[in-house]
C-alpha cells in the first residue's frame, strides 16, 4: 500500500514544475515566434504523479506595423492564467492531504504507541 504523504509529495513536486512551465510560457510571451509548452501531469509507476512537458506546436499570427512584419507567440496570457489558478487549489489540496496522513499518523501512534 502506498503512502499517502508520499503520493502528495510527487504530486506537489509536478505541479511546482508545472508552475515553471507557466512562467516560462508568460516571461516569453512578448518573443515573436514563441511557442508555448504545456504540462501535462501523469500518473506515476509507483504510487505517485509525474510531469510531462510538451512543446506545442501552433499556428502563429502575423502582424504588420509601420511597414514592419512581426510575428506573435502563441501564449494566451488569460489561460496560463486559470492555469495558474487550478494550480494554487491543487497545491492546497496535497498539502491538506500531507496534513491529514501526519495527523492519521499521530492517531495510529496514540492507539498503539
Amino acid at each position: 500500500m502506498a503512502n499517502a504523504a508520499d503520493i502528495a509529495v510527487s504530486a506537489i513536486r509536478a505541479l511546482d514544475r508545472a508552475r515553471e512551465v507557466v512562467a516560462n510560457n508568460l516571461a516569453n510571451m512578448n518573443t515573436g515566434g514563441f511557442q508555448k509548452s504545456r504540462a501535462v501531469t501523469e500518473q506515476a509507476e509507483t504510487p505517485g504523479v509525474t510531469l510531462r512537458v510538451e512543446q506545442l506546436s501552433l499556428p502563429i499570427d502575423t502582424v504588420s506595423l509601420g511597414g514592419q512584419t512581426k510575428t506573435a507567440s502563441s501564449v494566451d496570457p488569460a489561460e496560463e492564467l486559470v492555469s495558474l489558478m487550478v494550480n494554487r487549489h491543487s497545491y492546497d489540496a496535497n498539502i491538506q492531504a500531507l496534513r491529514n496522513a501526519e495527523e492519521m499518523q499521530g492517531t495510529l501512534f496514540d492507539l498503539f504507541g
